[in-house]
């Protein structure tokens, strides 16, 4: 999906359905994984907000049951890679790793949800 024209707030992911969705199917036994995601080609994915992104998108899929994420990488091209390479050497660590390292830091236990109101500020902690 383009970000064309998007601010960093306004890609606030809002995964409340499908994280229920999720849980319903991890409750009859059925395990989920999601694949090829990754935030707004060219405008977020380049900047700090995208490890923001990657954190509240990881901790969505966390709440959901996932038992994994694939994220879209490789190359060095201006968008989606958390890791900028060249035919294998790392050129470029980029801020979406960040936001990846960030969820095994967390620590384990329960996972609890705050949706906040602050003068119309989308918010959630």
């Amino acid at each position: 999906m383009s970000g064309v024209g998007r601010t960093a707030g306004q890609i606030a992911p809002s995964h409340v359905d499908s994280v229920a969705a999720f849980v319903k199917a991890r409750a009859i036994g059925v395990p989920w994984r999601m694949a090829a995601c990754n935030s707004f080609y060219n405008l977020v994915s380049g900047s700090y907000a995208s490890s923001r992104w990657v954190i509240h998108y990881l901790f969505d899929c966390t709440q959901g049951c996932a038992v994994g994420a694939n994220f879209r990488g490789g190359g060095n091209g201006s968008g989606y890679t958390p890791i900028a390479d060249s035919k294998g050497p790392v050129l470029a660590v980029r801020p979406e790793y960040c936001g990846i390292l960030f969820l095994p830091l967390a620590g384990q236990g329960t996972l609890y949800t705050k949706q906040l109101a602050l003068n119309g500020l989308n918010v959630t902690a």
